[in-house]
């Protein structure tokens, strides 16, 4: 009896060696795991959209602002949901797109791909050296950021409402009006 007592307690021992080796184990595999948590949530970003009130007094700035232009607004959101099957999130890259290849034309800068170690100048740095150049569009500036971060926020998968996206869609489709304007002028 004595015997089998003994063989007990070094079984039992046994297994709370290998209990403390398991729990060890699950304390650094959470350890690692919240660790990795923790890096990946330091570099989400969040994109602040402006509210939608700001949007159309953006909105109405512009048509304040500028002349008629050759193509009407409404005709360019119709285009461009077009072009995107009326998906907002896609429309709102496309308008990004078209407002950022217009500033590059607008700036003689290149629209191809650049050579391997090239950088390519950011749309708020192509916007703000335009209207450096072009003090009659300083009334765009304010339209453009709401434009660009509602933009962004959509293309780096943040929820827009549909309300936002709709204005910022049309303030969009403005601003290109005015830049297609611009480019025209250029041209001519």
């Amino acid at each position: 009896m004595l015997l089998e007592l003994e063989r007990e307690i070094e079984k039992t021992k046994e297994e709370v060696k290998h209990f403390k080796s398991d729990i060890r184990n699950s304390i650094a595999m959470l350890t690692n795991t919240f660790s990795s948590v923790s890096a990946m949530n330091n570099h989400v970003l969040i994109y602040n959209t402006p509210s939608e009130s700001q949007l159309r007094r953006a909105s109405q700035a512009i048509a304040r602002s500028s002349s008629k232009s050759s193509k009407d607004p409404d005709d360019l959101l119709n285009e461009i949901l077009q072009q995107s099957d009326f998906d907002a999130t896609l429309a709102l890259a496309r308008t990004r797109i078209e407002i950022e290849r217009l500033l590059r034309s607008l700036l003689d800068k290149s629209t191809t791909l650049p050579p391997e170690n090239a950088r390519y100048a950011s749309v708020r740095k192509l916007f703000d050296a335009l209207v450096a150049g072009k003090p009659n569009l300083q009334t765009l500036i304010k339209p453009f950021t709401y434009v660009i971060q509602v933009c962004d926020a959509a293309i780096h998968a943040q929820t827009v409402s549909e309300g936002k996206a709709k204005e910022a869609l049309e303030l969009g489709a403005q601003i290109i009006a005015v830049l297609r304007d611009e480019l025209a002028l250029k041209e001519y």
